[in-house]
């Protein structure tokens, strides 16, 4: 093991505690400040050359710190979209949770669908509904007919359909 893992691994152990508290003071949340420190340290491996030695535990801290910022807001902004469509809708926050959850569900299972397609399928879905690209677009990009791309999306989409089916009936 090189002397820059042996160094990031006893910044690890000597710190986590210490940033897990920090964490734990903004979030409350065990498993987001697990989360939470990981991606941060993620983050200081990736720019450990830019990064002096002296300097890293500061950079966590500030980085973590703004990371519990950003998912603050993140469930302050959920939790005023629950409370607001609860009104709009007469339904209470526990059943708009519910709905919310089981559309995050729809959500995830839904790319772990897609994860199971061809590759060229996956692609050819993403380009055309999360870049939102036109057939003929994806068929010039790819150097294949717009014929091609309509059997992959069909084929695409009976696997999502069929998946949801599954989880609505299952």
């Amino acid at each position: 093991m090189s002397n820059e893992k042996k160094d990031f691994e006893i910044l690890f152990r000597d710190i986590y505690p210490k940033l897990y508290y920090a964490a734990m003071q903004l979030v409350k949340d065990e498993e987001v400040c697990r989360d939470i420190i990981a991606d941060s340290f993620e983050q200081l491996w990736t720019k450990r050359a830019a990064v002096e030695p002296e300097k890293r535990p500061s950079y966590l801290y500030r980085i973590i710190h703004n990371k519990c910022i950003d998912y603050i807001r993140k469930q302050t902004a959920r939790n005023k979209y629950i409370e607001f469509y609860g009104m709009l809708y007469g339904t209470s926050v526990e059943e708009t949770e519910r709905s919310w959850e089981e559309n995050e569900q729809h959500i995830r299972q839904m790319y772990q669908t897609i994860e199971t397609l061809t590759p060229q399928t996956q692609k050819i879905l993403k380009l055309c509904y999360f870049r939102q690209m036109k057939y003929r677009e994806v068929a010039e990009e790819l150097g294949i007919s717009v014929s091609a791309v309509r059997k992959h999306i069909v084929q695409a989409l009976k696997a999502l359909r069929s998946a949801l089916k599954n989880k609505r009936d299952g």
